[in-house]
């Protein structure tokens, strides 16, 4: 008997050290000094009170300001957002949220990126997932969302601190960085990279909002824009199953729920080519459940617009952006607008609305690496009203490609890498001008 009870001790003894070691070498190999995620649930669970939460991906964390949110309505809002949260994490980070706190509203935003994401059963990749898990303080939560979130062969992978897509890196640049901060302390005092919390004009995060100064240069997007949402995704069931959790878990706690979808460029949602479809069955779903969609992308310009100065990309909000949105959103819902006659039908109807606009160009260089290919991206502006001028930056020398021309496809010089410009004129007058890196056969 003392010898099993030995033999026993001594096994404990092992798995409690393996559990500390591993849990050790998870620390420190897990890239996430520079997480605002982490930030954003450190201070979350160290909040007085939180009166309203906004829910969703990262167009939560760059949508609405807190502090503007704190000085027009009187209340404490908190922003939820992780990069790419799927709407089984924010179902997640809801529950986690109203077992914490008394909340009064919650405004889910419905992302169509996030919507059509890939089923659950049919992930293999878990990222986005293992950023919110990562923070859950409740493990009931935690365990129902890992078992909701794949199918089982992935779950030991979800309960170990370290595996696939846990954010491991071995990168020595991002470790050194990350040992400096654990050691000097800044990293448990939430403190790195040169954010400083709650200090007067040094804000970078606050309640979950992510304060960025980066700004896309007025006239130059050019990333790619043609990526049509997955519709098959969005119907497939997971996304429709899981609202309607959030709308019964927000019922049983008696708090207000309203959707929206914040701003991102109409250069970004004119290049899914079938936003409209994604509007329609989002607005129709929820109207059969007795909800308005309250779609900002569809708001009139007179209303509300932006700059491309007011972006930090083509699909998120710098500061400047967010405090623009964050005021008509709160007028929008103390009554100063008319309700839904402020926004459009649908976002054709809104482009073309518009005076004719080249709102960015789609450029990117050929399998082959032979040809530059452009895509001007605008309102039905016919073909032969937009030219372009461009050249190539290769050796210290600049080589004009096309002059004024109207063809899409421009061959490189070939052999060679270098910095291509292209400027894009709208009947004569320059509308867009950008450069991007190549290296062309």
């Amino acid at each position: 008997m003392n010898n099993i009870i030995k033999r026993s001790v001594k096994f404990t003894v092992f798995i409690l050290i393996l559990a500390v070691l591993v849990y050790c070498t998870a620390l420190i190999l897990r890239d996430d000094a520079h997480s605002y995620s982490r930030v954003m649930m450190h201070e979350l669970y160290n909040q007085d009170h939180i009166d309203y939460v906004v829910c969703g991906a990262s167009h939560v964390s760059h949508g609405l300001d807190p502090k503007l949110v704190e000085q027009f309505w009187g209340k404490s809002l908190y922003n939820t957002g992780t990069p790419s949260q799927h709407i089984d994490g924010s179902y997640a980070m809801l529950r986690q949220v109203l077992d914490l706190y008394k909340v009064e509203k919650v405004f889910l935003d419905i992302d169509n990126g996030i919507a059509a994401s890939t089923p659950f059963l049919q992930r293999k990749g878990f990222k986005s997932e293992y950023i919110v898990s990562t923070y859950l303080r409740d493990p009931k939560i935690k365990l129902d969302f890992y078992k909701n979130m794949s199918s089982p062969e992935y779950y030991l992978n979800s309960i170990l601190p370290l595996g696939k897509d846990k954010l491991i890196t071995l990168d020595p640049v991002i470790l050194f960085d990350k040992a400096k901060q654990i050691l000097n302390g800044k990293y448990f005092n939430y403190e790195y990279s040169g954010w400083n919390m709650y200090k007067i004009n040094n804000d970078s995060i606050y309640k979950g909002c992510v304060y960025e100064d980066t700004f896309i240069e007025e006239g130059s997007f050019h990333e790619t824009a043609n990526v049509p949402i997955i519709m098959e995704n969005v119907r497939a069931g997971d996304w429709a199953a899981t609202i309607d959790k959030i709308i019964a878990l927000c019922k049983e706690k008696n708090v207000e729920l309203i959707f929206f979808s914040a701003p991102c460029s109409d250069f970004y949602l004119k290049g899914k080519g079938n936003y409209d479809e994604y509007y329609e069955y989002a607005s129709s779903f929820l109207k059969e459940r007795g909800y308005d969609y309250y779609d900002f992308n569809l708001i009139k310009e007179n209303i509300l617009s932006f700059a491309d100065i007011e972006f930090r990309d083509s699909n998120h909000l710098n500061h400047t952006g967010i405090k623009k949105f964050t005021k008509v959103f709160c007028d929008f819902f103390d009554g100063k607008y008319d309700g839904m006659e402020v926004f459009y039908n649908s976002h054709e109807e809104k482009i073309n609305s518009m005076e004719p606009r080249i709102f960015g160009v789609d450029a990117s260089i050929d399998n082959l690496k032979q040809n530059l290919i452009l895509y001007p991206v605008t309102n039905n502006i016919p073909s032969e009203r937009i030219t372009f001028d461009v050249s190539a930056v290769t050796g210290g020398k600049t080589v004009q490609l096309a002059e004024k021309t109207s063809r899409t496809k421009i061959p490189l010089p070939p052999a060679s890498s270098g910095v291509v410009k292209v400027q894009a004129y709208l009947d004569g007058s320059l509308s867009n001008s950008f450069s991007l890196k190549y290296l062309s056969f």
